[in-house]
């Protein structure tokens, strides 16, 4: 098994499984990344396929109540609910790998199927 790292490269895995992770174990003002570097850390011995990740960054996510007439209120009030959160992405070729990570996280992870163009990853490739 031969292994290969890419670092700071766009995605080139066909139909990669994409968890974004939010980190809540960071201050606005200090940001705490030794709850990144243990994940990191347990990634690495526990994932044997192709897997990559980007660097935790702050993101400004916006958020609007469900209520259909609160919507409505909403888009009248132009009254959106900012919130900024601490933000990685994980890359994965192997679902159930995905799933496992996804199983032993402290934090919020969701499967995104779309992720920010931008975006760079360091991908660890395993032939």
């Amino acid at each position: 098994m031969v292994k290969k790292i890419h670092i700071k490269s766009q995605m080139f895995l066909p139909a990669p499984y994409v968890v974004r992770v939010d980190h809540k174990h960071h201050n606005s003002y200090e940001l705490d990344l030794t709850e990144f570097y243990k994940l990191l850390r347990r990634t690495r011995t526990t994932i044997l396929a192709t897997w990559g990740y980007s660097d935790p960054e702050l993101e400004v996510a916006s958020t609007e109540i469900d209520e259909k007439s609160s919507k409505a209120w909403n888009q009248l009030l132009n009254i959106i609910d900012t919130t900024t959160s601490l933000r990685s992405y994980w890359v994965f070729t192997d679902e159930v790998d995905a799933l496992q990570f996804r199983l032993g996280l402290p934090e919020v992870a969701t499967q995104v199927f779309m992720w920010p163009y931008k975006k760079v990853f360091t991908i660890y490739e395993y032939d």
